[in-house]
């Protein structure tokens, strides 16, 4: 619901945005929030390791929703069903397609951009999210700083893939430079700093 945004926002209140929202609920929402501020560029698309269309299941709690398949058998997703008053079948709420796009792809359609910060939180994707922009299509990331979650549940079939995006983020000189523990649920942001930049 812009946390991010708005977090960075409060930084730097001239920094300008691209938000890439695929929720249709959200992308909504954001258009409201911010038709004020023209340096926030919003894009009612998914982002992932190809260009086409993926289903997406948007979540009873939106900002869970994801592309990612939930882990029926998962204690955690039953604990927090029980928390939302609902059966863990009963946790998505819709299923619809939506178009999706390669990080590699917009860089390239940017040229002579410089991202300071790229922010991912896509729930269980984030590995595929990271193939879709390092699939050698570009020369050089444009990007200072990487931030993304680690969750240390198995809510969706998709998560312990901490190994493999550690190891996609050291290949493309990007280094771990802080981790920062989250007061709630079992996860941590982790900071990535690009060491070519």
């Amino acid at each position: 619901k812009g946390q991010s945004i708005d977090f960075f926002l409060k930084i730097n209140s001239n920094a300008e945005f691209n938000a890439f929202e695929p929720n249709k609920k959200l992308f909504v929402f954001l258009e409201n929030k911010y038709k004020s501020n023209t340096k926030i560029k919003l894009h009612n698309v998914g982002v992932s390791n190809i260009k086409g269309e993926l289903e997406f299941h948007e979540n009873i709690l939106d900002e869970t929703s994801t592309f990612e398949a939930l882990n029926l058998d998962s204690k955690y997703l039953e604990k927090k069903a029980k928390v939302l008053g609902v059966t863990k079948e009963n946790i998505i709420i819709d299923n619809y397609k939506v178009n999706v796009i390669r990080l590699s792809d917009f860089i390239n359609g940017n040229l002579n951009t410089v991202y300071d910060v790229l922010k991912i939180d896509v729930e269980g994707h984030e590995l595929k999210c990271l193939e879709g922009l390092f699939n050698n299509e570009l020369k050089t990331i444009p990007i200072r700083y990487i931030q993304l979650e680690k969750h240390n549940d198995d809510m969706y079939l998709s998560n312990n893939q901490h190994s493999e995006i550690e190891k996609i983020l050291i290949t493309n000189s990007f280094k771990k430079v802080a981790e920062i523990k989250h007061g709630f649920g079992d996860f941590v942001e982790i900071i990535y700093e690009n060491i070519k930049a």
